[in-house]
This record gives C-alpha cells, sequence and structure tokens, in this order.
C-alpha cells in the first residue's frame, strides 16, 4: 500500500491500523522490550546519538572553528587567568561547564581546540538526553523503547539560537539536563546519588537555566520525600541564590532583564523555547509545523 500524500491524515490513520492489525505481536513486543544488557544497550545507543549530534554539523568536525565568546572570551581568559577564569562571571552570570571545557582546551594546540570544543558539546548534549534512557524514568515512561525514542526526539530537536556544536550552546542542554532530573526518581546507589548532587552543582552555575527551574526542584522533593532529595534541592536553590546574585551585581553586555516575569520568560523562551519549537518560534514567527509535530509526539510518549 503507498500514500499518495504523505500528509493526508486519514490515508496514514488507516496505514497505521493496518500494520497494527497485521502484527499485534510485534507491536506490543517492541513495547515491552527490555534490555538483556542495559548498561552496554545504553552505551551502544548513547554512542548512536553522538554520530546523529555530529551529522547535524558535520563541518563542526570537519573544518571546525571557534564560535563567537568560544575563542574571545572562554579560550583566552582561560589562557591568560588559568583556573582564575573558571569563576569569573561573563554577560551577568557564571558559565562553569564552558569555562572548564576551555581550561582542558587550553592544555593542548590551538589547531585541536576547535574539535575538541564541538567533541566535548555533543557529549554534553548525549549525556543530558541519555538520561532518559535510565530505569530512574521506568515510573514516567514504562517502556525501554520509547525512552529510546524520547532520546532521539530530544536529540533532533529544532536548531539552537546559537551555532550547533559551539561551546557556548552547552549552556542549553545544561537547562535539558536539569528539566529532566526533576522528572525522574532518585538514584538507586550511593555513588549514582553523589555524582547527580555534583553534577546539579555543576549546571546550576552553568548559565540561568538553574534559577529558571528551582521551582521543579521543589516538587521533585514534595513528590519523593527522600533524603536524597532534599540534598538535593538545598544545593539547588543555594547555587541558584549565587547565581542570581551574580547576576544583580554584574553588568551584562545584552542588556539586563528585570527580575520576576521578565527573567523567567526570557530563561524559558531562550533556554527552552528555542531548543524545543526552533527560533523562529522564539521570534514569534512559525514557518512551518515541524516544532509543534515534535512536541506533540514527545507529549504522547511521555503521557504513555
Amino acid at each position: 500500500m503507498s500514500l499518495t500524500c504523505p500528509f493526508d491524515i486519514e490515508q496514514w490513520q488507516i496505514f497505521v491500523r493496518e500494520g497494527a492489525e497485521a502484527n499485534p505481536g510485534r507491536i506490543q513486543q517492541i513495547g515491552r522490550f527490555q534490555p538483556s544488557h542495559p548498561i552496554l544497550t545504553t552505551c551502544v545507543i548513547v554512542a548512536a546519538g553522538f554520530v546523529v549530534e555530529c551529522l547535524r554539523r558535520p563541518s563542526a568536525l570537519t573544518d571546525p572553528g571557534l564560535y563567537a565568546e568560544d575563542g574571545v572570551i572562554f579560550w583566552l581568559q582561560s589562557l591568560s587567568a588559568g583556573l582564575g577564569s573558571v569563576l569569573q562571571p561573563y554577560n551577568g552570570y557564571l558559565h562553569l561547564l564552558p569555562r572548564l571545557i576551555a581550561a582542558v582546551a587550553s592544555w593542548l594546540p590551538l589547531t585541536a581546540t576547535p574539535l575538541f570544543f564541538a567533541c566535548a558539546s555533543a557529549i554534553v548534549a548525549v549525556s543530558a538526553c541519555g538520561l532518559i534512557l535510565s530505569k530512574r524514568f521506568s515510573p514516567l515512561i514504562p517502556s525501554y523503547f520509547a525512552r529510546i525514542l524520547v532520546f532521539g526526539l530530544l536529540l533532533l530537536m529544532p536548531r539552537l539560537t546559537e551555532v550547533h556544536l559551539s561551546l557556548n550552546s552547552v549552556l542549553w542542554w545544561c537547562g535539558v539536563a536539569l528539566f529532566l532530573s526533576c522528572l525522574a526518581d532518585d538514584p538507586s546507589t550511593n555513588s549514582g546519588r553523589g555524582v547527580e548532587l555534583t553534577a546539579t552543582a555543576l549546571l546550576v552555575l552553568s548559565g540561568l537555566a538553574g534559577v529558571v527551574l528551582a521551582p521543579l526542584a521543589l516538587l521533585r522533593w514534595w513528590r519523593l520525600r527522600t533524603r536524597h532529595s532534599l540534598r538535593l534541592l538545598i544545593i539547588w536553590w543555594t547555587l541558584s541564590v549565587v547565581q542570581l546574585g551574580v547576576y544583580l551585581t554584574q553588568n551584562r553586555q545584552n542588556g539586563q532583564v528585570p527580575l520576576g516575569t521578565p527573567l523567567a520568560r526570557s530563561g524559558v523562551e531562550k533556554v527552552f523555547g528555542s531548543l524545543a519549537l526552533g527560533r523562529n518560534a522564539v521570534d514569534g514567527r512559525w514557518a512551518t509545523g515541524v516544532p509543534l509535530a515534535i512536541l506533540a509526539v514527545l507529549a504522547v510518549f511521555v503521557a504513555a
């Protein structure tokens, strides 16, 4: 059977229904799929996600270059000030993770730095989205296959407002990681809980996403009522106050955003609007229906 029009909803419904009726057992088997070797399976999927991220902008690997503040701010300041630049505010707030990556890159030859930044950005993106593959999301999304699909959708979200695979784009993925952590259950091991607390501290001090999402950390504690979630809440809110204090005492080159609704709106639009809806949506122009379709599919899988 062929579809004469790819956007014909009725034909698409018939196509899906006939496929489900022809192979009901196979579809149910896919939905109940659980890997026999979860760690190995997750590593393979994450590696495939890394390849996907690189394919979204192959020139970052074949013809790498430094974008905007990646070179003139993060890299140059790491060379001149060393580790002292790690906690140096830029544009009104702390960029801890990008500056740590730049500090590592300062030990590399200049010719290798752009490629290192691109690979580091891809690793951060895949690591952030890869949280959804964890068993911690089993209560929310029981099907491992559905979590794989959500992982792929997160990686294939529309282009960021910043250049893809640049060091500066790491901040957007920090926001995604923080958001997903609010939806997850606690790690089951002491080492896992320690890693989450450390990662949360690092992410909250990397951009304003931690400030914007601080209420969700409270909701996670309210939902789980565990000692670990309380520790995470304390760390998150304490460092959010630090980040907010830096924001209020520094001059932003792009202008200061007032507190309250304007700041929350700016954070949500820049951090999540560009990720989920694409730049045109953030700018108020819907060029296509693709962003809406991606959100709808993502909502269906999360609700299921």
